[in-house]
């Protein structure tokens, strides 16, 4: 559904999570007195992992099914080098407590059927359609588990961006080019996973671009030496697009363009991919991308300024044997 220029799931098909307060931005909880709260802390046992068991009393040839969940609440992070604890995305809905395990499985116990319902609504139509080739099938349903389990981060952004901006309401997200290659929304190969965030998810693929748009007009002095060639480049120049927004053995979000291969400052395919991001998502959400344009033209101009540079080098890197040859000239009619 489409309302005031934002895109919400249906409430009909799943439940909103119970809200449970935070304990931790209770006023009340800041009223108690120390003797209460010493009591509280003597009543309250937390532990790593716990043990289920199940029985079910049956007759001879009968079946019985029992139900199980695993989750686990983790509510903020911390990176190493940066002091800053941020809340992640579900604690609007859980609290930030730790202590909200039982009640995520509850609602997981209490939902999932109608979950399953919902993906087989949505993954029939291509299941089912003879016209698709299996390989591709697996690969537009299988491969989303990235999504999920790239080293995802989903932080509230209620604290940092006012009402009207998207990340206040859907806050920041952020995944890893890979598990071995620690950079987050690395955009040279997020340009071609965004088709997927824009049709499924288009509120992270929103705020992911607004996370960009931001960084258009940043430039840094400090500089750091190219593995590549051993120059000093600058971590960031002005009106370019950065490669990635971080590295989380650093700083990220913060520290930005941890590739250090080489500069990626010439390379002139980033701020094209931002450019053709913003049209197609004008193009699905409308009214979503229009904050873009100043943005977009000076990034526009930038293209002009590495016209010569290099482009993205994970697909330039192919053999001269590996060119086509080119066509014959067809002979002239007679």
């Amino acid at each position: 559904m489409k309302e005031h220029g934002r895109l919400y799931p249906d409430p009909s098909l799943t439940p909103p999570p119970p809200k449970v307060p935070d304990k931790s931005e209770s006023k009340d909880e800041k009223k108690k007195s120390e003797k209460e709260k010493q009591q509280k802390q003597k009543k309250m046992y937390k532990c790593d992992s716990i043990a289920l068991s199940s029985s079910l009393s049956l007759k001879a040839g009968a079946t019985g099914m029992t139900e199980f969940c695993l989750a686990w609440d983790m509510p903020v992070i911390k990176y190493a080098k940066n002091k800053t604890i941020r809340k992640r995305f579900y604690t609007r809905f859980f609290g930030s407590d730790g202590i909200a395990g039982a009640s995520i499985a509850g609602y997981a116990l209490r939902n999932y059927r109608n979950w399953e319902r919902q993906l087989i609504e949505w993954q029939n139509p291509i299941l089912n359609n003879s016209n698709i080739p299996d390989w591709l099938k697996s690969a537009l349903m299988n491969e989303l588990y990235f999504i999920a389990d790239g080293g995802t981060i989903w932080f509230d952004g209620r604290e940092d961006f006012p009402e009207g901006d998207p990340r206040h309401d859907f806050g920041l997200f952020g995944y890893l080019e890979g598990h071995e290659y620690r950079m987050y929304n690395t955009y040279d190969v997020h340009f071609y996973a965004s088709f997927a965030l824009a049709q499924l998810w288009p509120n992270l693929q929103v705020v992911l671009q607004y996370m960009y748009r931001d960084t258009i007009a940043l430039e840094s002095e400090k500089s750091r030496k190219s593995l590549y060639n051993g120059k000093n480049v600058k971590y960031k120049v002005k009106e370019s697009i950065p490669h990635d927004l971080g590295d989380p053995d650093d700083v990220p979000f913060t520290n930005i363009n941890c590739y250090n291969i080489h500069d990626v400052s010439e390379w002139r395919d980033l701020n094209l991919k931002f450019v053709l991001q913003v049209c197609r998502d004008l193009r699905i959400l409308r009214a979503y991308a229009a904050p873009f344009g100043n943005e977009r033209y000076r990034s526009m101009s930038y293209i002009d300024d590495v016209r010569d540079g290099t482009e993205d080098d994970l697909y330039s890197r192919a053999t001269e044997q590996a060119v086509p040859p080119p066509c014959e000239t067809p002979p002239p009619p007679p």
